[in-house]
């Protein structure tokens, strides 16, 4: 990941959260709210992790979480003088493949839950990467009543663990970034500007934590109150620019691409395996995507000795093999002590729907087109991004993204120059 010169995250390491104080924030049932922020899961220590929580103990434990359940989803719970809100969405987009397992792959994902003036479910929002989402109800959804806040002294604001409990924490190994309270509803704009960073100060904006190598809430200028654990400024942030050269895991970068006297060239050679499908169809349309974009040019050789990509196929179900598990993957030729070249690897067992539990069966064209789009983007020095891009890790069988995004193409023009417009 690259980040922006001053962007930062935190990340707190399991057992570690940060406090501020929220005496002066207020909170009925009839006011409109926006919450949004950044989260990124490295590792599952439980199958629920409180990623943001202001219940205060008292009564009713007013006060609301935002927590990411291992098989829910994202779920939201507000308690207030009188009735309780607790629903969840985005159980598929916040898991791997769609199957009840931690996001353990490093994927930054933005939540935003909104609410208008209402006291009734009918209220509410949710939003990932930008997506609204079907909520599903847990079994209360109101009417609300009252204060949903304590608003006494002792009210607070806690990130990465539960704040009431005293058995189990839920701590979040990971990060958050600009995590952001409203005192509006603000469905009509997060569309439009979930994956940007907004100024200090705004309209009804009442906390705002870039954690951009400060703790400080920018919104009041209050630092934290308490801390537990260790906090740590990290450069990993989901604004800038996703390359792999900045994530530790792509030795002989860049290696697919060689300067020639007509330019930037990736040459690549497709060696057919006898029996399986031909992808040529696949590989020739996602090269010309890519070649839109001007700077390198991707282009066929039958030459062994200008080849700097080989892209094989097999029908691989073999758990002892690299690309075990994976529908397509690249491979830097250093990975391979024997390899002179790049290597891009499709895997037939999935494409052609040998494994029908996990995986669309067969893959359409369309869809192994975005899988080869993507394994070159990381040929190209992209590494993976938000979801609805190219690059991102999970791809949608059922609506493939067969066009390059506006982050694919910022990221390529980051690494190979260019003009974006």
């Amino acid at each position: 990941m690259w980040s922006l010169t001053n962007a930062a995250s935190i990340f707190l390491n399991g057992t570690s959260s940060l406090t501020y104080s929220a005496a002066s924030d207020t909170l009925a049932a009839t006011d409109p709210f926006t919450i949004e922020f950044w989260y990124r899961s490295i590792d599952s220590t439980s199958s629920i992790v409180d990623l943001l929580d202001t219940r205060q103990s008292g009564a009713h434990n007013e006060g609301y979480f935002v927590s990411r359940d291992q098989n829910s989803g994202i779920r939201f719970f507000l308690d207030c003088d009188s009735g309780i809100m607790d629903f969840h969405g985005a159980a598929v987009s916040s898991t791997k493949n769609g199957t009840p397992s931690y996001d353990t792959s490093s994927i930054w994902h933005y939540v935003a839950i909104t609410k208008n003036s209402a006291a009734a479910s009918s209220a509410f929002s949710m939003y990932f990467d930008g997506y609204s989402q079907p909520i599903t109800w847990s079994g209360q959804q109101g009417p609300i009543s009252g204060n949903c806040s304590i608003s006494s002294s002792t009210d607070s604001i806690r990130f990465g663990n539960d704040a009431i409990s005293t058995s189990t924490s839920n701590s979040l190994t990971g990060n958050l970034d600009e995590v952001r309270i409203w005192s509006t509803d603000r469905s009509t704009y997060v569309t439009s500007t979930w994956n940007q960073e907004l100024p200090a100060t705004g309209t009804s904006l009442v906390g705002h934590w870039p954690f951009n190598n400060t703790a400080t809430d920018v919104a009041t200028n209050h630092a934290s109150s308490g801390q537990s654990g260790i906090v740590s400024f990290v450069k990993s942030s989901p604004f800038g620019h996703f390359l792999y050269q900045n994530n530790g895991n792509a030795p002989g970068l860049y290696s697919s691409v060689t300067s020639t006297g007509s330019g930037m060239q990736m040459r690549w050679r497709y060696d057919l395996n006898v029996g399986d499908s031909d992808y040529t169809s696949a590989i020739t349309t996602s090269t010309a995507a890519w070649n839109t974009l001007g700077a390198v040019t991707i282009a066929s050789t039958t030459a062994t000795s200008s080849m700097t990509l080989e892209i094989l196929d097999a029908d691989n179900s073999n758990s002892s093999t690299v690309w075990y598990g994976n529908v397509g993957l690249w491979v830097s030729k250093s990975v391979i002590p024997t390899s002179t070249v790049d290597h891009l690897y499709l895997n037939s067992y999935y494409l052609d729907g040998n494994d029908c539990f996990i995986f669309l069966c067969p893959y359409s064209d369309l869809a192994k087109k975005t899988v080869v789009m993507h394994e070159l983007g990381h040929a190209l020095g992209l590494d993976h991004s938000y979801w609805g891009s190219v690059m991102n890790y999970y791809s949608d069988k059922n609506n493939p993204v067969t066009t390059l995004q506006n982050q694919d193409t910022s990221d390529y023009y980051f690494v190979w120059g260019g003009n974006q417009n």
